[in-house]
């Protein structure tokens, strides 16, 4: 129904005056055979593709499923995780990966988008299609392709120009509008025009009698850097896809959040029931904050939020009330009935340095403290307290390390700092010292500039920082096949490279903060990113170095 309601639209549209002013008489869609037919095969073109998918879902799903299954043996037979750690660890895994479709490319899409894509590209290729055979039927070779901001680059270049259905013309230049092939414009390919996402389209032209509808300086205003965001300006399109990060980042705490939420509905066991419902609080809480980012973001650069774009089967009104009330349970509930409970001893290290410390049990996060600390300590309650609203705003795939919150005097460690980073252990280390805020406040601001963040959450952002510029260098050395060391030169290159290319000794500590010029005259690059993860989202120049670790 709606291909055959576009194909009917596209033989109505307003431009198809361009016939008219040519003498010639349109035919209704619907009495003419060959429109008709290619209509038809638009329609059965897109079932196809839907069927596809279906089935190939089924497979993927199956798969994923026996996977799962596999994951939480091995996990078990290892010995590191109990039955129930090992469960939530693969519940975790399929809320994030959710029901997805692999095409024989290898591409790997979420259902919901490849099933949008599919409809909206089948859609807008048929009705390409008709407007063709129309053209072609009342003799017209040429067609002006429409124009819009946001056009993806190898699509700019042709936007608002002509194009040869017979390859008649091709590279000349009528009316001031350059001939394009059909092949230049990746017509029938999937990248293309009226290919994946694609919105263009086109109409008929005939010289001498039709006008352009965009003129040089209307087609140059289009890919204006316009659009203020975080102080930077920039292209409809490069919003455009800072936008659909967002959607994505939306769609996939929904799926995530489902998933937990269900988890902890249908199982018996209490233990599993607690943890998955942990889980499902801290994960709606994430949700919030995305949709807060988002229409934030929309607010401030001028954009309509596609509601459609964040749309997730399943999700509905009740579950988006439920995930409300969860994110408020988990930021105003917990905290308020949080006090300290401590189970197992053990020693850490960090260097040469030895520590007894016991876990904190009842915590979010895989926590530590000093043997002998009671449940009275303030210094764990406020680093839970710090963490689980740190926790909201960090990148969905970032994991949070083991945390150690221990006397450094006592210890011997470094009694001037307040945090560390063992990137040999993995464990964070913060001083017990610093137990309120104001105790931390004062420290970070001790030296004006010397922070790049100058809240109370600076120094555990900071080491997380440490440990995200970790975690790129390890990626980076697998997915190239290289050795650490090897992976850390490419990564401290790049960073090098950019902060040169500004051509100003101080852009670091102008931009950034002193801490990070120290890191960069000591050539200590993590010091760097550690300070730009801090101010993550809300420092460019620190979100542009971030994006050089990707």
């Amino acid at each position: 129904r709606l291909t055959d309601v576009t194909g009917v639209q596209t033989c109505a549209l307003p431009i198809y005056q361009a016939y008219k002013k040519a003498g010639i008489a349109t035919v209704d869609i619907r009495q003419s055979d060959s429109l008709r037919q290619v209509l038809e095969a638009g329609f059965k073109k897109t079932i196809g593709v839907m069927d596809n998918l279906t089935k190939t879902t089924a497979k993927t799903t199956q798969r994923a499923f026996y996977k799962a299954c596999n994951d939480a043996y091995m996990q078990i037979s290892s010995g590191a995780f109990s039955y129930q750690e090992a469960i939530r660890n693969v519940l975790k895994q399929a809320a994030q990966d959710g029901l997805s479709v692999e095409y024989p490319s290898g591409h790997v899409d979420k259902l919901d988008v490849a099933i949008r894509r599919a409809a909206l590209t089948g859609v807008g290729q048929t009705a390409a299609e008709v407007s063709k055979t129309n053209a072609e039927e009342n003799g017209c070779y040429l067609m002006e392709i429409t124009a819009h901001s946001g056009a993806r680059p190898e699509h700019a270049k042709w936007q608002g120009q002509l194009v040869s259905l017979t390859g008649k013309d091709v590279g000349k230049t009528i009316d001031g509008l350059k001939v394009w092939s059909l092949r230049g414009i990746g017509y029938g390919d999937g990248d293309g025009f009226r290919g994946w996402n694609c919105r263009h389209d086109w109409f008929p032209y005939f010289p001498g009698l039709s006008v352009p509808n965009y003129t040089k300086k209307e087609l140059e205003q289009l890919d204006e850097k316009r659009i203020a965001w975080n102080g930077e300006k920039y292209t409809e399109y490069e919003i455009s896809q800072m936008q659909r990060a967002r959607e994505r980042n939306v769609r996939k705490l929904k799926r995530q959040t489902m998933s937990m939420q269900q988890a902890a509905e249908l199982t018996d066991n209490p233990e599993l029931k607690e943890d998955a419902t942990a889980d499902y609080q801290a994960t709606a809480a994430k949700l919030k904050a995305a949709e807060k980012d988002l229409q934030t973001f929309c607010n401030q650069t001028g954009q309509d939020r596609d509601r459609f774009r964040e749309q997730v089967l399943g999700f509905s009104r009740s579950e988006a009330q439920k995930a409300v009330h969860a994110a408020k349970k988990t930021s105003i509930d917990y905290m308020a009935r949080f006090t300290p409970s401590y189970s197992d001893q053990k020693s850490i290290k960090t260097g040469t340095i030895e520590m007894r410390v016991k876990k904190v049990s009842n915590s979010k996060f895989t926590m530590y403290t000093d043997a002998e600390v009671t449940r009275k300590n303030k210094a764990v309650r406020f680093v839970e307290k710090s963490m689980e609203k740190i926790q909201k705003g960090l990148p969905n795939d970032f994991k949070i390390p083991e945390i150690a919150v221990v006397d450094f005097d006592k210890h011997h460690i470094n009694p001037y700092a307040i945090g560390g980073y063992d990137k040999t252990t993995g464990i964070m280390y913060i001083n017990s010292k610093y137990d309120t805020k104001e105790k931390v406040l004062a420290f970070v601001n001790k030296n004006k500039g010397q922070f790049a963040n100058e809240t109370e959450y600076a120094p555990f952002l900071h080491e997380l920082g440490h440990k995200y510029y970790e975690d790129c260098i390890k990626k980076l050395a697998i997915s190239e096949n290289i050795g650490y060391n090897e992976s850390k030169k490419k990564i401290d290159r790049r960073i090098f490279d950019y902060i040169e290319s500004k051509h100003n000794p101080d852009f670091v500590l102008e931009s950034i903060s002193g801490y990070a010029s120290g890191g960069e005259s000591s050539g200590k690059f993590t010091e760097i990113i550690a300070e730009c993860f801090s101010v993550r989202g809300e420092n460019s120049v620190a979100d542009k170095i971030l994006k050089l670790l990707e």
